[in-house]
C-alpha cells in the first residue's frame, strides 16, 4: 500500500448516534511500549469525546476491498483525557470487544510513537512548513470509498515554537466544523530508520483542536461567524503525556492490544 493512501486509511470518522450531524474526526495511534507491549488508541478532542454519550465510529474494513466502513456503536467509551489539553483517546481493544462478536474485521494503521518528530527534527524544521490535514470537514467524506478529506496548507506560526507558551501550533487550511480531532502531518516524508531501508513515513506534527471564526454580520444581536482558514493545533508530544495512565491501566486491567499481524507504522 503507498504511503499517501496509509495517510487516507489512519482516520475514524466519528459521528453523534443521536443527532447523526454531529460529528468530528478521530485517528489510530499506536504507543508502542506500554509496559513491554503495543496499545492502539482512537485519538480525538476531548470536546469531541465529550459531546455525546452514543458514538459512532466508521473504520475501514479488511474486507471488499477494504473500502466497507464498519460501525461501533455504544454508550460508554473508557476516554482517557489529557489533565490540560483538548485531547482524548480511547482504547481499541475496549471497541474491539464491545463489537468483536459481528465486527471483527478492522483494518487498523495507525501512526505510532515514531510519527512524534524528534527535538532535532523539530529544530531543524523551517520557520514556515507545508503540513497535510487528513479528517471530515463538514462531515464530508467519500462515502462509496470510505475515505476522508485531505487538506493541504502551512505552518501560520513557526512549529519550533510553541504558540503563546503552549504545546500548540497554528495552521493556515482549510478547516471547518467536523475537522476537530484531524491529524497534522508535515507534507514530506522522510526516512524511517525504524523500519526496513527505502521506508518513510509523514512526522504527525499535532491535532486539529481549533477552527478560528471570524464575524461577518450580526443576526438579532447574534454574531454570525465563518472559518478564516486559520486552525489551532495541539503538538503531538502531548500524546506522550498519556503513558503513565496507560501503564495503571495495563498493571490492573490488562489491556489486550488487538493488532496483531497489522501495519505498525502509518509509512509504505
Amino acid at each position: 500500500m503507498d504511503i499517501s493512501e496509509m495517510l487516507y486509511k489512519s482516520t475514524v470518522f466519528i459521528q453523534n448516534s443521536d443527532y447523526p450531524d454531529q460529528n468530528g474526526t478521530g485517528f489510530l495511534f499506536r504507543f508502542n511500549n506500554i509496559l513491554g507491549q503495543a496499545v492502539d488508541v482512537i485519538v480525538t478532542n476531548k470536546h469531541v469525546a465529550e459531546a455525546c454519550k452514543n458514538y459512532t465510529f466508521y473504520f475501514q474494513s479488511t474486507v471488499k476491498d477494504e473500502t466497507e466502513a464498519i460501525e461501533c456503536s455504544f454508550q460508554e467509551c473508557e476516554w482517557l483525557f489529557h489533565s490540560s489539553a483538548d485531547l482524548a483517546i480511547c482504547l481499541l481493544s475496549h471497541i474491539v470487544e464491545l463489537c468483536n462478536s459481528d465486527k471483527p474485521n478492522l483494518l487498523i494503521i495507525p501512526f505510532t510513537t515514531d510519527n512524534i518528530p524528534t527535538q532535532d527534527y523539530v529544530n531543524n524544521m523551517s520557520c514556515i512548513d507545508d503540513v497535510l490535514m487528513v479528517g471530515y470537514p463538514s462531515g464530508v467524506y467519500d462515502a462509496a470509498n470510505n475515505l476522508p478529506m485531505m487538506r493541504r496548507g502551512i505552518t501560520a506560526t513557526p512549529y519550533k515554537y510553541d504558540f503563546n507558551d503552549q504545546p500548540e501550533f497554528m495552521i493556515d487550511a482549510g478547516m471547518f466544523k467536523g475537522s476537530s480531532g484531524s491529524p497534522i502531518c508535515s507534507a514530506q516524508p522522510i526516512p524511517d530508520d525504524t523500519l526496513l531501508e527505502n521506508r518513510q513515513h509523514y512526522p504527525l506534527l499535532g491535532i486539529v483542536y481549533m477552527v478560528q471564526m471570524f464575524p461577518i454580520a450580526k443576526l438579532n444581536g447574534t454574531a454570525l461567524t465563518v472559518p478564516n482558514g486559520l486552525g489551532n493545533a495541539i503538538k503531538s508530544r502531548c500524546l506522550l503525556d498519556f503513558i503513565p495512565e496507560l501503564e495503571e491501566r495495563i498493571k490492573f486491567r490488562n489491556i489486550r492490544n488487538q493488532g496483531t499481524d497489522i501495519p505498525v507504522h502509518c509509512g509504505n
